[in-house]
């Protein structure tokens, strides 16, 4: 069996991982249980256990352990971010097909786990990768519609469109084939190939005619929560402003504002302007 066919035979397998623990993920992409070890003996690695609980990034413990670099970490994060971004794109397919939202869908894009989206120690890739996800979430979140009570107060008002979905996997596919080409670089050859065909597996169909990227949403994001704040200005309300929303758009379109629309395929060169 040729290498990429195995590594398509396990794509279900590694999307599984990605939305685990960085140490699962290093296991089922790069091979090395090392990590996710530490955490399912407790009794056997109190140290680090504890380390965590204070708040020290698993991911930064693989580092200090030597089990993985900087660039193999960022790497898994770009992919997992893709991971993420794919789910909510495919949620929100489900429900424009009519599958009704779940309890599990409706993280706040403001949630604590985006807290991280846009740090200044991150490289120019992941930040884009996590702001792309932070804004699939948003997409999600606005295509429950007139299911409003599952959206809750801090809901946003960028409207659902047919092709937000599209876009996003699109982007996804192209942060996993950037995250692939990272670790074939890194001398990850089996790891490479496994992201890759994931990539090919989630790229739309009409990709090819998708020129819209996730930065044009973030963007469309700011316009609605500008234009509402203006209307609630020209009607004397304007104890009822929130900037919150802007400051999002605003921040996810900044963050995406280099992004391409190219899309990858099994064995393509990743445009590093993404």
């Amino acid at each position: 069996m040729k290498s990429f066919d195995m590594a398509s035979a396990d794509i279900q397998n590694i999307r599984a991982a990605m939305n685990g623990r960085i140490g699962e993920i290093i296991t089922a992409v790069i091979g090395n249980d090392a990590l996710q070890t530490i955490f399912e003996q407790p009794e056997n690695n109190e140290k680090y256990i504890e380390l965590n609980k204070q708040g020290k990034p698993s991911g930064i413990i693989a580092l200090d352990l030597g089990i993985i670099d900087v660039e193999t970490k960022n790497a898994l994060l770009v992919a997992q971010a893709a991971e993420r971004t794919t789910l909510n794109a495919e949620h929100a397919m489900e429900i424009a097909n009519g599958a009704a939202p779940r309890d599990e869908w409706n993280l706040s894009p403001k949630d604590d786990v985006f807290k991280f989206v846009g740090s200044d120690r991150d490289p120019k890739i992941l930040q884009e990768a996590q702001a792309t996800w932070q804004l699939s979430q948003i997409v999600l979140r606005a295509s429950f519609d007139d299911k409003k009570e599952a959206m809750g107060e801090d809901s946003t008002l960028l409207k659902s469109d047919p092709e937000y979905p599209n876009i996003l996997l699109k982007a996804a596919a192209n942060y996993y084939a950037a995250a692939s080409e990272i670790l074939k670089n890194k001398g990850f050859e089996d790891a490479a190939t496994k992201l890759i065909a994931v990539a090919s597996s989630i790229t739309p169909e009409n990709a090819a005619t998708i020129a819209l990227k996730p930065h044009d949403i973030a963007q469309q994001l700011t316009n609605h929560e500008r234009g509402f704040n203006e209307m609630l200005m020209s009607t004397g309300n304007e104890n009822m402003i929130d900037n919150e929303g802007v400051l999002l758009g605003e921040k996810l379109s900044r963050l995406t504002e280099g992004q391409t629309s190219s899309s990858p395929a099994p064995g393509d060169k990743f445009d590093k302007n993404m």
